[in-house]
């Protein structure tokens, strides 16, 4: 895929089933899942799918194949918490991360975006713009941090977007 040369027919939307998708939605979620924790990529993904705000989670689609997702939890007060993001290994490193955090606001009043991640990831929320702090909270001899991003809140553009 020549994803680079057309970068327009990239699309972030928000899952309301995955009729079609499943299978890779759920090959999505386990690669943004520790590996102790990958036998519960089914249960993540039925929690996304509760008719309910506290769970969102978004599909990027690139000429209707899913390639990426980014799974949200809602902290109330317009803050949000990633507890899961992955984009197709073979279209890593070519912005399709970031074109998802950075459309998130087109579908949520959106402050405050936050994650923690390891030592291997925390170039990338870097890259996005994210503030990053070792974590101070550290129980473990891996090195963690705690990521935040504050997006300029305007109620205007999410009723009324481009």
């Amino acid at each position: 895929m020549q994803l680079t040369k057309n970068m327009d027919a990239l699309v972030l939307e928000p899952v309301r089933n995955t009729s079609n998708q499943e299978e890779q939605i759920q090959k999505l979620i386990t690669l943004s899942l520790k590996e102790d924790a990958r036998s519960n990529t089914g249960q993540t993904l039925a929690a996304y799918l509760q008719p309910n705000d506290q769970h969102q989670l978004f599909v990027a689609l690139f000429e209707k194949l899913c390639i990426g997702i980014v799974g949200l939890e809602n902290l109330g007060g317009h803050k949000y918490y990633i507890r899961h993001i992955a984009v197709e290994p073979d279209m890593q490193w070519k912005g399709i991360g970031n074109f998802m955090l950075e459309q998130l606001p087109k579908f949520l009043l959106l402050k405050i975006l936050e994650t923690e991640t390891d030592k291997k990831y925390v170039g990338f929320f870097q890259a996005c713009q994210f503030d990053v702090f070792p974590d101070p909270h550290k129980t473990t001899s891996d090195e963690k941090y705690h990521c935040v991003k504050v997006f300029k809140l305007n109620s205007i553009d999410h009723f009324f977007p481009e």
